[in-house]
């Protein structure tokens, strides 16, 4: 085998030559390929040019297979639009071509394929390319802006970029030596910090200690105290007659008692069971022998009333039961509980187990119609008109059944209309939809959108052909035609939204001669189709 050795000067009689790709094999022994970074920090790192479809790289350096490459000012890189229905991902990279037709290191933007669920085109890494991510982003269907929060950073993975390091290994003695050296003098250190800690922890449980003692000592002079008071005031009982003086505590307290239950009027009475009939309700009371005032008394309902009820208790009389507002109660449930008292001939029910709305009782589908404009009217209805209408609900809310259409974008004004621009496109021979300009309204309502179209060149039979599209669907008649050199007016009356995209897409078919005209107009008008010459206009 041959000995090869390089990078020696030449000689008189012996020169030495040695090639660029000498030198990358040399820096591509010791070092990886990758970026070179500062201080730990990459560098290259991309960036979204807000509001446009471009990315830019920062300055930085690498080294690519021994290769070295430096970007001294921010490079700005444009990517193609995305597809109507479709996401893409892109990648921007550093490509290494030693090809004799190449030789660079330079920045591209390879386009990934579009699909419902997108994936990033792989790396080219083979004996003459070799492909460094620095970034990824994924381009939303139907948009032509990037969004920076769709930015991926891949600068850091080393499956795909990462930072060069040095492919030259050190003997594990040196790192043993310095590990053995650091492990004996952190272990001092943690066994002196773990002494200081249980020292500190030992006054903490000492001072806690004496805190505790002091407040129980507190505690059980407070409850000492307080036992003295408290026997002091029963002393009375237990000096002399002890028997006799608690048989008169006790007796005092059997009357108290007893006036206490015979009060019928204090206390509301259960009735556990109730006679008579749904509407004519009958009751027993042990020791009620007339009504009086504030007499109150609950009971349970056994079946629906039909008409206004009554109750009598003990035969002393059917007395009606009516609401608060002194209507009759006439609303008796089944296996409901009701709380009555007794006033000036009738039993006034406390608290009804229903709220109503005019006539009508609350359910879920009409608790809308109580959240109102309207006030309560004492009598236990609420009256007044429902604001729960579409024109108070923002649009496409939908609050218990009631849709709105309550835009945050304003209306405009009779006559406004919104250009998109000229379009002048002489190719011949385009087979595919060529997307042409897009209309932002920013506002809602009923619109006519125009747009005019005419073929460039070719004959009577040549035609160019156009679609409109909004968010995505395309609207109207479709598809739109003419075969004139002439400009020829197309209308579209639809309904906007503040937040909708419209687009214009044009393409000449098969033809090939046909082609769309200079100043080919697009444009919504607000409240009626344009003057007659506006397309004549120098926009």
């Amino acid at each position: 085998m041959a000995e090869i050795f390089k990078f020696f000067n030449s000689a008189p009689g012996d020169e030495r030559w040695h090639y660029a790709s000498d030198f990358a094999d040399f820096f591509a022994n010791v070092l990886s390929s990758g970026l070179l970074h500062k201080d730990g920090t990459p560098n290259l790192q991309v960036k979204v040019n807000a509001g446009t479809m471009q990315t830019y790289v920062e300055a930085g350096e690498a080294l690519i297979q021994g290769y070295q490459y430096q970007n001294t000012t921010p490079l700005f890189l444009t990517h193609g639009l995305p597809e109507p229905n479709l996401d893409r991902i892109d990648r921007i990279v550093l490509r290494l071509d030693k090809r004799n037709n190449a030789r660079y290191i330079r920045l591209f933007v390879k386009e990934g394929v579009s699909a419902t669920n997108p994936a990033p085109p792989t790396l080219q890494r083979d004996q003459y390319v070799f492909e460094l991510s620095l970034a990824q982003i994924r381009l939303t269907k139907n948009t032509s802006t990037l969004e920076p929060l769709k930015l991926i950073d891949e600068r850091m993975n080393q499956d795909v970029c990462g930072i060069v390091y040095s492919l030259i290994s050190v003997p594990t003695s040196v790192f043993q030596q310095q590990w053995d050296y650091w492990f004996n003098n952190k272990k001092q250190t943690l066994e002196n910090d773990m002494e200081a800690w249980q020292a500190l922890q030992k006054q903490d449980f000492d001072i806690w200690e004496s805190q505790e003692k002091a407040d129980f000592d507190a505690w059980k002079s407070t409850q000492k105290q307080e036992f003295l008071i408290w026997f002091e005031s029963i002393k009375d009982i237990l000096e002399g007659d002890v028997a006799a003086n608690l048989a008169t505590r006790i007796l005092a307290l059997e009357q108290t008692v007893g006036t206490h239950i015979a009060d019928d009027v204090s206390h509301i009475k259960w009735i556990e069971t109730v006679g008579g009939t749904a509407n004519a309700l009958t009751a027993t009371i042990d020791g009620l022998t007339s009504y009086k005032n504030g007499l109150g008394v609950s009971f349970p309902v056994k079946s629906n009333s039909t008409a206004a009820m009554s109750l009598n208790i003990n035969g002393l009389g059917a007395i009606p039961i009516k609401k608060a507002n002194g209507t009759a109660f006439n609303n008796g449930k089944a296996k409901g509980v009701y709380t009555v008292r007794y006033r000036d001939g009738a039993f006034i029910l406390q608290g009804e187990s229903e709220v109503e709305v005019g006539k009508q009782i609350i359910t879920p589908s009409t608790v809308n119609q109580a959240i109102t404009a309207g006030v309560h009217d004492g009598t236990g209805y609420v009256v007044g008109s429902p604001n729960l209408i579409p024109a108070n609900i923002k649009k496409g809310v939908n609050i218990f059944g009631v849709t709105g259409d309550a835009s945050t974008y304003p209306a405009p004004s009779h006559g406004t209309t919104v250009v998109a621009g000229v379009y002048d496109l002489s190719q011949t021979s385009r087979t595919t939809w060529d997307f042409a300009k897009s209309i932002y309204p920013n506002f809602y309502g009923d619109v006519t959108l125009v747009f005019d179209l005419a073929k460039y060149s070719g004959g009577l039979n040549d035609k160019v052909y156009a679609y409109v599209t909004k968010n995505g669907a395309t609207i109207g008649q479709g598809n739109y035609s003419t075969n004139s050199s002439s400009s020829t007016v197309f209308t579209i009356n639809t309904t906007v939204l503040g937040t909708d995209i419209i687009r214009l897409y044009i393409s000449c078919g098969s033809s090939s001669n046909g082609m769309y005209v200079n100043n080919s107009m697009f444009l919504l008008c607000f409240g009626g189709t344009p003057p007659l010459g506006v397309f004549e206009k120098n926009f």
